[in-house]
């Protein structure tokens, strides 16, 4: 979970540096545009990214390991 966590924070904010240079460059290439840009792009990336982070982690939360706290089998 651990690794998910950090993992996941450097991909949001991966993400969010991606989301600056699309601003960027839909300021240059695209000026009537960019009020479109900076409204939907948290609907683009970020949404989605969110709630695949948040499926992921309650698929691995599910999970019985050691770390976890949970009884472990080797069944």
């Amino acid at each position: 979970r651990l690794l998910l966590l950090v993992g996941g924070l450097l991909l949001l904010y991966f993400a969010n540096i991606f989301r600056i240079a699309a601003f960027a460059l839909s300021s240059v290439y695209f000026p009537d545009h960019w009020e479109k840009v900076h409204t939907y792009s948290s609907y683009v990336i970020f949404y989605p990214l969110v709630l695949g982070l948040w499926y992921i982690w309650t698929v691995i939360s599910d999970q019985k390991t050691i770390l976890s706290g949970g009884e472990f089998s080797s069944a």
